[in-house]
């Protein structure tokens, strides 16, 4: 084995943990030939219901609504650790709008800011298999212990891999709370859900240095900035809200 990454899902909705699985089935037994390019957009195929995913939370812009495929983030957060860890090179990689818990597990992990987000055909996860070997993938989707595993199978070729000077500065704290009317019926009259909640924003880095026999193969300082995240509620017909609430007029 080359290398392999695991993140956790651990309190995701069973819509989101059944696009975790159906996504990460669809790379499992994936060959990567030599000087190939790994792209996340082109192996997951299709998102749709028709295809087996199901309606779940998506970030879209800077709001988190319905949408089908939710938690296919997670696959494409995992792939993009091994990547890392494998010492290939990135050459396209897009960082969510905000801090999300499932990527920010150190244990389970690397941690904040090596995160990944996809959505076709606008933003994909590529790396280049550089080696002489190919490469294979097997996926592992774990629901005892709610975890993701990428591995990747080949020819070690004596690469060795540093993470260094992972820093967070920026932070801008969340938002006020924001307000919004329920125009789809979710919300009976009188109540108050919340649907989204308030992270700080930040801007990370980390560098990444990539070696073999002395030799420096990569060496790279990762950015990602993240925006601050407002608390968000929905309220029914006749629902009391706190003084000085600030609403918004939701989506249509």
């Amino acid at each position: 084995m080359v290398v392999e990454a695991t993140t956790s899902f651990k309190g995701s909705s069973q819509a989101r943990i059944a696009n975790v699985k159906v996504a990460a089935q669809r790379f499992n037994g994936v060959i990567i030939p030599p000087k190939g390019t790994f792209s996340f957009n082109d192996i997951v195929g299709n998102i749709s219901k028709e295809d087996g995913f199901e309606e779940g939370l998506v970030i879209v812009g800077n709001r988190t609504i319905k949408g089908v495929g939710g938690g296919v983030c997670q696959v494409s957060t995992t792939a993009y650790q091994a990547a890392l860890k494998g010492g290939f090179p990135v050459v396209e990689r897009y960082n969510h709008g905000y801090r999300v818990r499932y990527y920010e597990d150190k244990v389970m992990g690397l941690g904040p800011g090596f995160d990944s987000t996809v959505f076709s055909p606008w933003a994909d996860l590529k790396f280049v298999n550089d080696s002489e070997a190919h490469l294979l993938i097997e996926t592992e989707y774990n629901p005892s212990k709610v975890t993701l595993t990428f591995r990747m199978y080949g020819t070690k070729d004596g690469r060795e891999v540093q993470f260094t000077d992972m820093t967070e500065w920026d932070k801008v704290l969340a938002p006020p709370d924001l307000y919004e009317k329920d125009i789809e019926g979710e919300v009976a009259a009188g109540q108050i859900k919340q649907v989204d909640y308030a992270v700080d924003g930040a801007t990370m880095s980390f560098v990444r240095t990539v070696t073999r026999n002395g030799e420096t193969l990569i060496s790279e300082k990762v950015i990602s900035q993240y925006q601050p995240w407002a608390n968000r509620f929905k309220f029914g017909e006749g629902a009391v809200l706190p003084e000085g609430a600030q609403v918004v007029e939701p989506e249509q």
